[in-house]
């Protein structure tokens, strides 16, 4: 589903979509968390990946990470189920209510995809993957035009670009202690839920 070209990761985690990514592409991959790195490091390495980690801020880049982006001249940016922990919104989401933390986190992460500096202007594609609940009652369509009409209103449009794909996945979490359906999720309607991925790609529009 990801565009061909130079990608940059945002947010590697312990470096799996890295390697996939890098399987095709060149991949120039950020993340903020010392441990994480560590181990995408290791596992990039023993596969022989074309692929870097480097250490930053997502939403207060390095000057040393931003000239390494412009130096790549990524043709794609990619935000597979970036989190957080604590630290990190305390830092970047105090503005609001400690339940709504996450969630800010997040958009301020969606916004800085699609901005300078990690949104250079050889940047074509967009493509976050997040988590959802698909609840009862609405159909897949449904979901995909909802999610294709927020996130073009609130953070594609006002920054040039427009989703051109939408896909729900099945998320199987049979055995897993990630408990993210019982998180607070004030935009999810009420009702019973089935945990998806979402997948969206935007590309830039043509001035």
């Amino acid at each position: 589903m990801t565009p061909d070209g130079n990608v940059l990761e945002v947010g590697a985690g312990v470096g799996f979509g890295t390697i996939s990514l890098a399987a095709t592409r060149s991949v120039l991959a950020l993340d903020s968390n010392a441990d994480l790195i560590s181990k995408a490091r290791a596992r990039i390495a023993s596969a022989g990946a074309n692929a870097e980690v480097l250490a930053t801020d997502f939403l207060a880049p390095s000057p040393e990470a931003i000239g390494r982006i412009q130096n790549f001249a990524p043709k794609v940016v990619v935000a597979w189920f970036v989190g957080s922990n604590a630290d990190d919104q305390e830092r970047h989401a105090s503005d609001v209510p400690w339940l709504d933390r996450a969630k800010k986190y997040r958009e301020n992460i969606e916004d800085a995809v699609v901005t300078l500096p990690l949104c250079q202007p050889s940047v074509e594609w967009v493509h976050l993957a997040v988590r959802a609940g698909s609840v009862s009652g609405f159909s897949d369509e449904a979901v995909k035009l909802s999610q294709r009409e927020d996130y073009d209103q609130y953070v594609f449009h006002p920054n040039g670009f427009e989703v051109t794909d939408v896909q729900i996945m099945s998320w199987e979490r049979q055995g897993s202690q990630f408990g993210y359906q019982a998180a607070f999720n004030p935009n999810r309607a009420p009702g019973p839920s089935e945990p998806v991925i979402l997948s969206i790609v935007a590309k830039r529009k043509v001035a």
